[in-house]
């Protein structure tokens, strides 16, 4: 009777494990995908995943070509723009060195080279990225910055009397200020650590200033559109309840501050924001928080004509 059994028992497994296949196969038939979990083929699967991070990093490196390409060709518009420009500034000043031409003339042409100068500092100005760099999105952004951001003040300094170097924390890195400092002037946020906060603490109120920002645009009628739709966003936090985070007002004040790493006293620009933190019409509380950043004004020697230009990176 054992015999029977295991006859029994091996036929209904395997009838067992060609249903499950049958199974698959109509599975994989109705989707179109012969891979659907990992379990249907490790090895498959595993050489699909390094497929697939190929596939995203070239991607990205495409991503980054049509980038650099459109850089360069906003670059080469601006140079043509630029060439166009002097020589038009080159015939005029040869028309104005010719005796054939009244003072009238003349100054009607040094209104115009006038001109033709403050488009070419606007074309300069241009803020069009230096460099592109890739890398993975694991790696943290301040990698490496310190030997782009020298690269970047490298090329731009010839060609600039002032350099205005501008990051966010990630970009703070305080081992490089002194020696940035002799070069160009920063602007980088930092992290509100309690060192800073309890120095931001301890300033007078005198010390602090009401901070107006400018609008981000103005009318030149200086007049505005009455909004015909209200906020939509703010009234449905304000009726169902949620935490809602509302600015009341932002001083502003500063002190010197040596960081660990460096050797000098650096500005500390602090905005102090007073937000309320309110659900539905009700205030909860007014809460203080502080935004801190490293400022450092270089100053090089004015130009002969006593005009400072600056390029911000």
């Amino acid at each position: 009777m054992s015999g029977w059994g295991t006859i029994f028992n091996t036929t209904r497994a395997m009838l067992q494990h060609h249903a499950e296949r049958l199974a698959q196969l109509q599975e994989t038939i109705a989707s179109g995908a012969r891979l659907r979990r990992a379990s249907d083929d490790p090895a498959d699967t595993f050489r699909l995943l390094g497929l697939r991070n190929e596939s995203h990093s070239l991607q990205t490196y495409g991503d980054n070509l049509t980038r650099v390409s459109d850089s360069l060709n906003i670059t080469s518009s601006l140079l043509l723009k630029m060439s166009e420009t002097l020589t038009r500034v080159r015939e005029l000043v040869t028309q104005g060195v010719s005796g054939t031409y009244s003072a009238v003339n003349r100054k009607s042409i040094g209104d115009e080279i006038n001109s033709l100068l403050e488009q070419l500092v606007s074309l300069a100005n241009t803020k069009e990225v230096l460099y592109l760099v890739n890398r993975p999105g694991n790696v943290p952004s301040h990698t490496d910055a310190a030997g782009w951001i020298d690269k970047a003040i490298d090329g731009v300094s010839p060609h600039a009397e002032r350099v205005c170097v501008r990051g966010d924390t990630d970009f703070s890195l305080t081992r490089h200020f002194d020696r940035w400092a002799e070069r160009v002037d920063f602007i980088f946020g930092m992290d509100a650590h309690p060192a800073l906060i309890t120095r931001a603490e301890a300033l007078e109120e005198a010390c602090w200033e009401r901070l107006e920002r400018k609008p981000k645009y103005e009318t030149l009628t200086d007049q505005q559109r009455q909004r015909l739709q209200s906020n939509e966003k703010e009234r449905i936090v304000r009726e169902r309840g949620y935490l809602n985070l509302e600015l009341n007002y932002e001083d502003v004040a500063e002190f010197s501050y040596r960081p660990g790493k460096c050797d000098r006293e650096y500005r500390v620009v602090v905005v102090r924001k007073n937000i309320s933190r309110m659900k539905g019409e009700l205030t909860l509380l007014d809460e203080i928080r502080y935004y801190l950043l490293h400022h450092h004004p270089h100053r090089p020697e004015r130009s002969r004509s006593g005009s400072m230009r600056q390029r911000a990176l």
